[in-house]
Parts: C-alpha cells; sequence; structure tokens
C-alpha cells in the first residue's frame, strides 16, 4: 500500500510540475514494473 501511495505521489508531482508529457509510454512501464516488483 505504501508503493502506492508512493507511486500516486510522484505522478501527482509530476503532474503538478507539467513534466508528465515528458515520459513517454515505455518509460511509465518500466516505472510501473519497477514499483510492482518484489
Amino acid at each position: 500500500m505504501e508503493r502506492r501511495m508512493f507511486s500516486r505521489r510522484i505522478i501527482g508531482a509530476i503532474s503538478r510540475d507539467g513534466f508528465l508529457d515528458y515520459f513517454s509510454d515505455w518509460m511509465w512501464d518500466e516505472i510501473f514494473e519497477l514499483f510492482t516488483h518484489e
């Protein structure tokens, strides 16, 4: 659950700064894979 909140926090910060468009789909896949990796 902590990871989920952590990831949401990062996404919120990125979207607030307007950097969301900077990340491509494959980058997001890599990031989420790290979060979901045990």
